[in-house]
């Protein structure tokens, strides 16, 4: 799995899930604000990773995220699920400190 395709996917999962429905949908911008301090230091800390990403890589990774968009919500929610058991394997087989890191440093 390629860094860019970790990006994404971990953007993804960070989204808060949404349970039920809401009169008024949120904005992005209520939604990051109502993250804890620490969740949004790593949304902006993966934004400024993906912004250091070529075009081509960016672009790819727009389209795997509107695949996923895409998706009945009981795909999406099987490939979500393999993907934070992917992430637990593969914290315990990086080897760097920080398993959240391990994308960024070691390519996945």
């Amino acid at each position: 799995m390629t860094r860019a395709t970790l990006l994404t996917l971990l953007a993804v999962l960070a989204a808060p899930a949404v349970a039920g429905a809401q009169s008024k949908p949120e904005s992005a911008e209520e939604k990051f604000r109502s993250l804890p301090a620490e969740k949004q230091d790593e949304l902006r800390r993966r934004y400024r990773e993906l912004q250091q990403l070529a075009p081509e890589e960016r672009q790819r990774i727009e389209q795997n995220l509107d695949r996923l968009k895409q998706m009945p919500p009981d795909e999406r929610g099987r490939v979500e699920e393999n993907y934070r058991r992917f992430r637990g394997r593969s914290s315990a087989l990086c080897p760097r400190s920080s398993a959240s890191s391990c994308a960024t440093r070691c390519g996945g």
